[in-house]
């Protein structure tokens, strides 16, 4: 079982996020567009020197912290998908990194500036990393400072980031089943530790292979997918085998998820699992 020890610090969350990050915004992705390459160049350059030294300590024994917000703006190779289903548009993503602040704030901010770009982000890593950053002394600042100073997620920013997961919601919805591929479908069902219970129509079993889709791609991540066991079931056989204990397939290792649970959801109910397999090689 994982305890507070094994749980990953943050710079290991921060070094897992690192590279999908660079292949979003490096400048040699914008080599025909040469005003985007000279913004991300600038950005990635300023990032740096808030990142670099959370991964490299040993090189920075005496880092100067700066007191005033770095704010940075980045172009992403892959265009974000807009909530109103308009073709998306080619405009930067503005992220703000409130100064000076620690490990696991800076990683915090940082997960959020990957979600804005479209990078997918593990909610175990999300919880975690907000957790270090409540956790984590805050560097003394001066009162001026604070009164002047707005929060490090103002509500606009949480409303666009609730939007944007809402839109990713709505493109795996009924009004948009005809762009599901058949690859998608023969990936999803490739699992062969998938398994539908009986008693379920074929509409709900469409709908809970729609939203496993959307969690497909974390859940692989997670390592958990295609080595555990896992059920879809209605609401009531799930919440019951899962909070009681005592289902068939809960005895025999299985996780069961009701058939109309969201990513949201399925997140809640594999986190337990997902953070013992994460955490595997650690404690091994």
């Amino acid at each position: 079982m994982a305890t507070a020890k094994t749980a990953p610090s943050a710079v290991a969350i921060l070094r897992r996020y690192w590279k999908p990050f660079i292949f979003q915004v490096h400048p040699d992705l914008f080599v025909h567009r040469p005003v985007e390459k000279e913004i991300n160049a600038q950005s990635l350059q300023h990032l740096n020197t808030l990142i670099d030294p959370l991964c490299h300590p040993e090189l920075h024994t005496s880092v100067s912290r700066e007191s005033v917000p770095l704010e940075v703006k980045f172009f992403s190779k892959t265009p974000i998908v807009a909530a109103d289903g308009s073709p998306p548009n080619h405009t930067p993503v503005t992220h703000r990194f409130d100064l000076p602040t620690d490990a696991g704030a800076t990683v915090f901010s940082f997960l959020t500036l990957c979600e804005k770009l479209g990078i997918d982000v593990l909610y175990t890593d999300s919880c975690v990393a907000k957790e270090l950053s409540q956790c984590s002394p805050r560097l003394s600042k001066p009162p001026h400072q604070d009164a002047r100073r707005p929060p490090v997620a103002s509500p606009t920013e949480l409303f666009a980031r609730e939007l944007r997961r809402s839109a990713i919601v709505t493109k795996f919805s009924k009004e948009s089943c005809s762009n599901t591929t058949d690859k998608e479908l023969s990936l999803l069902r490739s699992n062969r530790l998938l398994f539908f219970k009986s008693g379920l129509d074929r509409t709900q079993r469409w709908e809970a292979q729609k939203n496993l889709m959307i969690w497909m791609k974390e859940a692989r991540e997670q390592q958990w997918w295609g080595n555990v066991p896992v059920v879809i079931a209605s609401r009531e056989c799930g919440e019951n085998a899962t909070a009681k204990g005592d289902g068939k397939e809960n005895k025999k290792g299985a996780l069961v998820i009701p058939w109309d649970a969201r990513k949201e959801g399925i997140a809640r109910f594999v986190v337990d699992i997902a953070t013992g397999m994460q955490f595997k090689e650690q404690l091994e």
